[in-house]
């Protein structure tokens, strides 16, 4: 039975990093729910990042008796934060309700003044990680067949990274896909090369100043720099994608 988006969604929501049952076979299949899963695990990352970063202690002078206001028995003792985590002070809960809005102020701030600026930049070893370890999500998209896929299909993963793609250069796409890498929506294609099907992720925000070597388990190939994006390609172990990356430089175009 297929996954409905508000299941997939939940799952998600409950743990955006979960391998759960049905998970890769209802993202390759939905558009929507991979971006929302790619949006996801962006956030968490941010959220990660935003929440590993060391914040100076700072100080709230809290009333004795536990009450706002002018009247008595206000103490002038102040309380640090840190010492309320190691349960010294009083509790959590005995905050005031404006603390909890200024905390998630603070965290907000953070995320803005460490992301505000966009999608951050990832190193190319760690981009190539990733690339490598999509490769185990859709192995049944790597089968030798003369079936293209629909022109108004490919068209619509196209679309949002790519303007032009010239399938004469490439070779018959038989695959297409819109799958998260780096935490982006992105093509990723299936060519019938010389040797057999080869993979190609392109990805249109990923500048590269050179070549990226690619090898893993059972995989290789490389990730070239095109324009201000990049496009990896892969084959099995033993597998020539000579042809392919030889033709894809010229063969792509990335929307402006």
């Amino acid at each position: 039975m297929t996954m409905r988006c508000e299941d997939f969604r939940q799952r998600l929501d409950g743990d955006p990093g979960a391998d759960f049952p049905g998970r890769s076979a209802h993202a390759a299949e939905c558009p929507d729910c991979a971006r929302y899963a790619a949006e996801a695990a962006v956030f968490e990352r941010r959220l990660a990042a935003a929440l590993a970063v060391a914040v100076p202690d700072f100080a709230i002078d809290l009333p004795e008796d536990g009450h706002d206001g002018d009247g008595g028995g206000r103490s002038d003792r102040v309380v640090s934060l840190d010492e309320r985590r190691r349960g010294r002070g009083a509790r959590w809960r005995g905050l005031p309700a404006w603390a909890g809005v200024a905390a998630a102020l603070a965290l907000a701030v953070t995320l803005a003044l460490q992301f505000g600026s966009g999608p951050q930049e990832i190193d190319s070893s760690t981009l190539a990680a990733e690339v490598i370890a999509h490769m185990d999500h859709e192995p049944y998209s790597r089968v030798v067949t003369d079936e293209a896929v629909a022109g108004n299909e490919l068209g619509r993963v196209l679309a949002p990274a790519v303007s032009r793609l010239d399938a004469g250069r490439v070779g018959l796409v038989t695959y297409a896909k819109t799958c998260p890498i780096n935490g982006r929506p992105v093509p990723h294609l299936v060519v019938q090369g010389a040797d057999g099907p080869v993979t190609l992720i392109l990805m249109a925000d990923e500048k590269l100043d050179a070549p990226v070597p690619l090898e893993g388990d059972g995989f290789h190939g490389i990730m070239l720099p095109v324009g201000d994006g990049s496009i990896a390609v892969i084959g099995e172990q033993g597998q020539s994608v000579d042809d392919v990356t030889e033709n894809i430089r010229n063969a792509v175009d990335w929307q402006i």
